[in-house]
């Protein structure tokens, strides 16, 4: 089987239960695509291409992935002059 994207089910889980805007949850979506997808720690994804991915405009998707980082829900890093996302799994609990 191919064309699929392997994701933990108690990180979906987490996703579905969260208070996101549509926005959000569309970059959310977005980075554990292109991070679980790829079997990637982080994804490098521009905000171009994250407003072509969601159809959300890049001035709503910059807000929201800033939101999205001081909420902890996703994780930035950097790579020479790239930003990188990825889902932060830490923020679940439980077992």
């Amino acid at each position: 089987m191919e064309h699929f994207t392997r994701f933990p089910n108690r990180s979906y889980d987490y996703i579905l239960g969260a208070e996101l805007t549509a926005t959000q949850l569309k970059i959310v979506l977005a980075v554990c695509r292109w991070t679980y997808g790829w079997n990637r720690e982080y994804c490098s994804l521009s905000l171009t291409e994250l407003s072509e991915l969601t159809g959300c405009s890049r001035r709503q998707i910059i807000r929201d992935i800033q939101t999205l980082v001081d909420t902890s829900f996703l994780v930035k890093g950097k790579e020479g002059r790239k930003n990188l996302l990825k889902f932060n799994e830490e923020i679940i609990e439980g077992p």
